[in-house]
């Protein structure tokens, strides 16, 4: 704010009665030179017409405080004011604070909740789930994890891949690849470890995850137990424990291409049991099962690991025996026959018939196979029973390849 034309007059006259008691107290001390002089002496020699000055001052003095009065005045509504608009602002802003803060608490609740039903499907999946990281070091795992392999969860975070699949290493290599074309790696048998030590079959999945810290691996490790369990319920006869019909025809004609693509000798028996029917008859069904449930036991002792047996039907068996010349086929039937007898409960004997080939031409098929062992079979029984009969062709005991 700019002075009044009065102020500055005042202020004028103020600055030249100033400047006169200057010069008059100049003039004084150059002509005086006692230093004995008194305060009232030099006040005679330096008097001032100040009466205009002290008017100025008294109406500056006046003016200003007004002006000041007006200033503190304005200043004080001006407080009011902005303690009035912090009052109200203060108002507004708490319930926007608390909005904000309840939008924070329910995202967090929100953000909870789904991470209780992750977690919740995280461990309600039958499969057993693990993550882990490049240096193979386990970061989580389900509940299904902890079941299969007998571990508990905080054991678990404590181990690699390695311990728990021996076979771990395709996962570190195969998942580099993967990463960047396929992230997911298709399912993998293999055996696991089980706590106890005992093996697992296992089918196992890995996908490749990015994240900001880096590549990490999840493992889905499906328990094949049950399916082979199931599997080899569907293969097994259930009373005698060995293949049935249905898997022992699909063995004899794989055995059979098998042979002839690697020009290998192959031999099969077909084993009948004598007069089993008379069991039947005199000692019941329940004689008669237990009766066909030691055959099974007796034929599974006695056969190679890598022969295959199986019931054909009724009171018919058959071996398969992979590579296996006719002449020792006929003397692994004849053993059979021999021992048989010792073994049986029920005084059983075998009667068996055997199509043994060295080499088999391409023509040559797992029916015409059967019929050539079930051929010997028939001389077997026609010769008296409990023996083995060794099929003989009519011209040559193999086919020659076209």
């Amino acid at each position: 704010m700019g002075l009044t034309e009065q102020e500055d007059a005042a202020l004028d006259a103020i600055q030249s009665t100033f400047d006169n008691y200057t010069h008059m107290l100049a003039v004084a001390k150059s002509t005086t030179t006692s230093s004995n002089i008194t305060p009232t002496m030099m006040d005679s020699l330096v008097k001032v017409d100040d009466a205009d000055a002290e008017a100025a001052f008294n109406f500056l003095r006046h003016s200003i405080g007004a002006q000041f009065s007006l200033a503190k005045q304005q200043q004080a509504t001006m407080f009011t004011q902005t303690q009035a608009l912090a009052s109200y602002g203060t108002l507004l802003f708490i319930p926007i604070m608390l909005l904000f803060a309840c939008l924070n608490i329910a995202t967090l609740i929100y953000t909870l909740k789904l991470l209780k039903e992750k977690r919740r499907l995280f461990n309600a999946t039958p499969d057993a789930i693990l993550y882990f990281d490049r240096n193979n070091k386990l970061k989580d795992v389900n509940q299904a994890c902890t079941k299969l392999f007998g571990y508990k969860h905080h054991e678990l975070l404590g181990m690699r891949v390695g311990d728990l699949i021996p076979q771990h290493r395709f996962a570190e290599e195969e998942c580099g690849q993967a990463g960047a074309g396929d992230p997911q790696l298709k399912g993998k048998k293999m055996l696991a470890l089980h706590q106890s030590g005992s093996k697992l079959p296992v089918d196992v999945t890995i996908s490749t995850v990015s994240v900001s810290k880096g590549d990490v691996y999840i493992a889905v490790i499906r328990d094949l137990r049950q399916e082979q369990e199931l599997r080899s319920r569907a293969e097994l006869d259930f009373l005698t424990q060995v293949k049935n019909r249905r898997k022992i025809e699909v063995v004899l004609r794989e055995e059979v291409q098998r042979a002839i693509r690697y020009h290998r000798s192959l031999s099969l028996l077909v084993v009948d049991i004598d007069y089993f029917k008379q069991l039947n008859d005199s000692a019941g069904h329940q004689d008669g099962d237990t009766a066909l449930k030691e055959v099974g036991q007796f034929l599974t002792e006695q056969a190679r690991p890598s022969d295959h047996i199986g019931r054909w039907g009724g009171d018919e068996f058959v071996i398969i025996c992979p590579e296996t010349a006719p002449d020792a086929a006929l003397n692994f039937a004849d053993r059979l026959v021999h021992d048989f007898l010792r073994f049986s409960s029920y005084g059983l004997t075998f009667s068996i018939g055997v199509a043994g080939y060295e080499l088999i031409g391409e023509s040559f098929n797992h029916q015409r196979c059967f019929e050539e062992a079930d051929m010997a079979l028939y001389e077997s029984k026609k010769a008296g029973r409990n023996q083995a009969t060794l099929y003989i062709a009519p011209c040559s005991s193999f086919d020659k390849k076209a």
